[in-house]
C-alpha cells in the first residue's frame, strides 16, 4: 500500500511539474515572440549591408553572434590538432607508465567542468 502512494505522489509530482514547465514555456513565448525579428539581431542597419560588411552594427546582438562564432572556430583550429596528435602519440608511442600517470590526469581533467578551467 505505501508503495502504491509513493508511485501515486511520483505521478502527482511529475504531472504539477510538467504543467508549470508549459506554463513557463507558453508565458515565455507569449511574451517573446513579438520582440523576435531581425531587428533583434541587426538594429536598425540593413541586414543585407551589414551581412556584406558595409554596414556596422550599434544596437543588435550581430556583433556578440559573430564573435561568438569567431571565438569557437578559432578554439576548436587551435585544438583539434593538439588533441589528435596527444591521442595519437598516446596510442602509438607512449611508453606504459607515460600512459598511466597521464591517464589519472586526463580523469582529473574529465571530472571537472570546463567553466571551472576557463
Amino acid at each position: 500500500m505505501m508503495e502504491k502512494g509513493v508511485v501515486l505522489f511520483s505521478w502527482l509530482m511529475t504531472l504539477i511539474l510538467s504543467l508549470f514547465l508549459l506554463f513557463f514555456i507558453a508565458y515565455l513565448l507569449f511574451k517573446g515572440i513579438p520582440g523576435l525579428g531581425l531587428e533583434l539581431i541587426f538594429g536598425q542597419a540593413d541586414p543585407f549591408k551589414v551581412l556584406m560588411g558595409q554596414a556596422r552594427v550599434f544596437d543588435g546582438i550581430f556583433p556578440a553572434i559573430a564573435g561568438t562564432l569567431i571565438l569557437v572556430g578559432s578554439a576548436i583550429v587551435l585544438a583539434a590538432p593538439v588533441g589528435v596528435c596527444a591521442g595519437i602519440y598516446l596510442a602509438e608511442y607512449a611508453e606504459p607508465l607515460s600512459k598511466q600517470i597521464l591517464e589519472i590526469f586526463f580523469d582529473i581533467l574529465a571530472g571537472i567542468p570546463s567553466i571551472v578551467i576557463g
